[in-house]
């Protein structure tokens, strides 16, 4: 096995491949806006993830053979990244109890359309009855579905005819007929879409749809109001979490919520950010309140989710 350290070394290291087609990763934002253009630029949250990748990649094998033995795991990683780490293997050993077995990781495919790193590759039974599974570890704590375009795009050129996301301590699987159908509609898609999405877009400075959408929204910079009703989101936002919180004290026991410095916006490239500043100010730790146990209500996910232009807008 090789280390936490050893990890965080690779996936410093590590370059992303890029192939002919698009991006398997790039299908869910496409499917926002098909003007999506990655800005490629890196961020804490992507590193930790592929630090993660790293570790699991060298791994499994031995971690999965060591959580069915007398001690357990036992592995020197970082607290948060420990629960995310066992609740992966935890999951994938299941999956090898119901017959599934491992046979690729890290795997890199392409065709004509699309290409795309597989995390994990499982088949099941042989001959006419073998079946295959596409696996995705997601280190995030926006919820991904198993039917979103990525994994779509995973199992049209891994051939498989199921894919499995592992998020926290959950799985989630699809078996969807027409995963081909769902790639094709995302990769013909033209219209142009605002949301989150365009906080990760190169387009973003000088994307009209975005510029009309930042016209018919509050003045950012000079209108009191506008930060004044943040404030009060973000007030109510709080409010909510404590009282999901205080439903039952001995459950959350331990927890607190983390309050974050906000950011201002300052130039009309960045206006995304406010999309996202409920999120950036608070947050609960997701991965410590599962590998509790304790199951994430929806509304938790409101909570950290929470999108304040959007909602400002729908009000008008």
């Amino acid at each position: 096995m090789i280390t936490w350290e050893e990890a965080v070394h690779r996936a410093e290291k590590h370059v992303h491949r890029k192939g002919e087609g698009v991006s398997c990763s790039k299908l869910p934002y496409l499917e926002k806006c098909g003007g999506f253009v990655n800005d490629d630029e890196p961020s804490e949250a992507a590193f930790r993830g592929q630090c993660i990748h790293e570790y699991m990649y060298a791994n499994l094998e031995d971690m999965i053979k060591a959580s069915e033995g007398p001690f357990g795991l036992n592995l020197d990683v970082p607290l948060e990244e420990k629960y995310q780490i066992e609740a992966f293997v935890e999951n994938i050993a299941k999956l090898m109890r119901e017959g599934w077995r491992v046979v690729m990781k890290e795997e890199y495919r392409q065709n004509a359309f699309i290409c795309g790193t597989a995390d994990v590759i499982l088949e099941h039974g042989a001959g006419v009855s073998l079946r295959r599974m596409v696996l995705d570890y997601k280190t995030g704590f926006i919820p991904v579905p198993a039917d979103s375009p990525q994994l779509c795009g995973y199992r049209c050129l891994f051939q498989a005819q199921e894919a499995c996301v592992l998020q926290g301590n959950t799985m989630s699987r699809d078996m969807s007929p027409d995963p081909q159908e769902r790639v094709m509609d995302v990769l013909l898609n033209k219209e142009l879409g605002t949301g989150s999405h365009c906080a990760y877009c190169a387009k973003a400075p000088t994307c009209q749809a975005l510029r009309d959408m930042i016209e018919s929204a509050p003045q950012v910079d000079t209108n009191p109001a506008f930060w004044a009703e943040v404030g009060t989101v973000l007030e109510k936002t709080v409010k909510k979490a404590k009282a999901i919180m205080a439903k039952d004290i001995d459950k959350y026991a331990g927890f607190k919520l983390q309050e974050r410095k906000t950011k201002k916006i300052t130039d009309v490239a960045r206006l995304m950010d406010v999309i996202q500043v409920p999120a950036s100010c608070l947050s609960v730790s997701m991965p410590k309140l599962e590998k509790e146990g304790i199951e994430i209500p929806e509304d938790m996910y409101e909570v950290t989710v929470t999108t304040f232009v959007t909602k400002d807008r729908k009000s008008k």
